[in-house]
């Protein structure tokens, strides 16, 4: 299991979040069950009209989701 830890900003994240992620509530969610999952928490103030403040499960694993928000930043010409 790997651990991508970042900090992106709410209108990258709307570019780079799945319409898959899935709404698991305001606490971290359990993941005895889950195989490769990405775990992303939405703060209070960082909610949208598409997301509400809590965490989503990608049912990818970080280092997929870590590519997916790299190929963002590069094509935008900024380093992550």
């Amino acid at each position: 299991m790997g651990t991508l830890r970042a900090i992106v900003s709410p209108s990258d994240l709307a570019e780079v979040l799945e319409p898959g992620a899935e709404f698991v509530g305001c606490s971290f969610p359990d993941l005895r069950q889950e195989t490769a999952c990405t775990v992303i928490e939405i703060l209070l103030g960082e909610q949208d009209a598409n997301r509400r403040a809590g965490f989503y499960l990608l049912r990818r694993a970080p280092v997929d989701f870590e590519g997916r928000l790299r190929s963002y930043y590069e094509a935008q010409g900024r380093k992550i």
